[in-house]
């Protein structure tokens, strides 16, 4: 006997029970030996010939057997096609190929798998393709990628594949040097050109203040004003001295060179033209050295960098070129970043240029990319962080909180501090922006919806569990009853689709059935006008009888034999009349 399915063991036994058998230990089997034969999967008959057209066949025949994927599991068991399609998620001829997981609902065309629809991000036939992270709600077009809604903040570019002028990075999130002149490169922020007055990859370097205008981007070189020397004019002329290199050595300085720090002359001086005051006793500090003797006051100022009547105090080194009050050390000017009497302040990192207004603070040129504000000292609703580089969540609504990000609200579908969690599938309408939790479709349960409801199952818990199921209830992943069936409609069904498979069409069934009935209409139509002749034809040989019993008598025949012949058919006519009288009593009664 063939075995028609994978097994592990093979169990004899004998139902048969010898007079001599053991009473108790029952019947014993004496085997010599067992042969078992069997082929691989996919092959069949007694020299395993590979199945037909299919993956798996009748082991005997070489049937194909129609797989599970099979729409109704229906199948042409000569070649394995499935007859009515595919179920969902499968494609082919005998559906064997999956659809791909990136189809919507894993529906997709039966012939080549083209997906019906896609889901979100992702384009093409078998949507195996990625719209561009720029792309806004990254939806874009089925066929060639291009964003349906536009791009996100910093992206461009019609497929909003690129950076916009002031973005860089793999996510367009890292922005570009505020030195930058026309923008940055998008994949790694090195400025197309520098502001005046800096240079390098991201113009973060800045050019020498003895520069007369700007400096090459990459080297940093440039003419020098007068007063400084060398390729980045760092240095002062031996015959200029000071911060800027603009202050020309006191003609009394031998070969007219001086220190370039202080002023002080470098090969010794000419002679003391000083004779009123004693010279070595005033501090380095004071203009041409000279000081009231009495009282240590500066009589002509203080060297730069210094105040007071003595010029003991320092100016703020945030204080352009050293340059302050003699009197009360308040600064000419603010370096770059600074403001306030002393420039002891620091402008918003958020200023354009970095340059706010001498007294206030108020940024002078307006804000930078990605903050807001008089003062242009907090991000805009789309950006946070200290430096305003870190991007709000996509799916943050009306922003994100400046100082860490979490979100105000959230898109629909989404929840979280940062909303980069998604509600649950079953979700009705978006969830809980803390909790995720949400009102379910039908099909689902629990506070997030997330599991299949008992009696539904499938991906997306639409569909219902058997009636037949114990309780009406199912597994969620494949709709196969957990507390069994009510009755055997399993095997049932079973059977009715192996006939079908057998007659290879429903139709042939169908025609079967038609032709049936007919023919029991027919013979039913025939019977019944049959007991009608042969029952007229009794009553009208019972006015003869008589005739036919002198007759008989006359001629030395029986004449019981005609009264039997017609009693007999008479009394078929008395059980039908008694059958009619008896069903119509059955009516009134019902």
């Amino acid at each position: 006997m063939p075995c028609q399915q994978t097994a592990r063991y093979v169990i004899v036994e004998t139902t048969y029970d010898a007079p001599e058998d053991d009473p108790v230990a029952g019947a014993m089997l004496e085997i010599c030996e067992i042969e078992v034969y069997g082929c691989e999967t996919g092959k069949y008959g007694v020299d395993c010939r590979p199945c037909r057209g299919c993956q798996s066949c009748d082991i005997k025949s070489g049937l194909c057997d129609c797989p599970d994927t099979c729409f109704n599991q229906i199948c042409d068991k000569s070649s394995g096609q499935c007859i009515f399609g595919c179920m969902t998620g499968y494609w082919d001829f005998n559906c064997s190929s999956s659809c791909s997981e990136n189809c919507l609902n894993r529906n997709c065309s039966i012939t080549n798998g083209t997906c019906d629809t896609c889901i979100r991000e992702r384009y093409g036939d078998t949507c195996d393709k990625m719209c561009s992270p720029g792309c806004v709600s990254q939806s874009c077009d089925r066929q060639s990628g291009a964003c349906s809604d536009g791009c996100r903040p910093y992206w461009a570019g019609e497929y909003c594949d690129t950076c916009d002028s002031s973005h860089y990075g793999p996510t367009c999130s890292e922005t570009c040097s505020f030195n930058c002149n026309n923008g940055c490169r998008p994949d790694n922020g090195d400025c197309l050109d520098c502001v005046e007055g800096m240079f390098g990859s991201k113009c973060n370097k800045t050019c020498s203040t003895g520069c007369v205008y700007g400096c090459d981007q990459f080297t940093g070189q440039c003419t020098c004003k007068q007063g400084s020397q060398n390729d980045s004019c760092v240095e002062c002329n031996p015959d200029y001295y000071g911060v800027l290199c603009d202050k020309k050595c006191s003609p009394n300085c031998n070969r007219g060179t001086c220190f370039a720090n202080n002023e002080t002359c470098e090969s010794g001086c000419k002679c003391n033209n000083i004779t009123k005051l004693d010279v070595q006793d005033c501090p380095d500090i004071c203009n041409n050295q000279i000081c009231d003797k009495l009282n240590g006051y500066c009589l002509f100022g203080c060297q730069t960098g210094y105040w007071d009547l003595n010029c003991s105090s320092s100016c703020s080194e945030n204080c352009l070129s050293r340059n302050c009050s003699f009197s009360n050390g308040t600064c000419d000017t603010c370096i770059r970043g600074r403001y306030g009497d002393k420039c002891d302040k620091m402008c918003s990192p958020g200023c354009v240029s970095q340059s706010c207004d001498r007294h206030s603070g108020a940024c002078s040129d307006g804000c930078r990319p990605y903050w807001a504000g008089e003062y242009c000292d907090t991000c805009n609703s789309y950006r946070y962080g200290p430096t305003c580089l870190d991007t709000c969540s996509i799916n943050c609504t009306n922003g994100c909180r400046p100082e860490n990000g979490d979100c105000y609200a959230c898109v629909e579908g989404m929840f979280g501090i940062k909303c980069n969690k998604t509600c649950g599938p079953g979700c009705l309408t978006g969830c809980d922006q803390i909790t995720g939790h949400c009102t379910c479709k039908q099909g689902w349960q629990n506070d997030t919806c997330v599991e299949c409801s008992p009696d539904y199952y499938g991906v997306f818990c639409d569909k219902q569990c058997s009636s037949n199921c114990n309780r009406g209830t199912c597994f969620g992943n494949n709709g196969t009853c957990d507390r069994g069936c009510k009755c055997n409609i399993i095997k049932e069904l079973n059977a009715q689709v192996q006939h079908l498979q057998n007659m290879n069409s429903h139709y042939i069934l169908y025609a079967v059935s038609v032709l049936f009935c007919l023919s029991l209409m027919i013979n039913i139509f025939l019977s019944i006008r049959y007991f009608k002749n042969n029952i007229c034809k009794c009553k009208k040989e019972q006015p003869r009888q008589h005739e036919k019993k002198s007759r008989a008598s006359t001629n030395n025949e029986n004449p019981d034999q005609f009264i039997y012949d017609c009693a007999e058919m008479e009394t078929d006519y008395q059980n039908l009349s008694e059958l009619r009288r008896s069903q119509h009593h059955y009516e009134q009664l019902g």
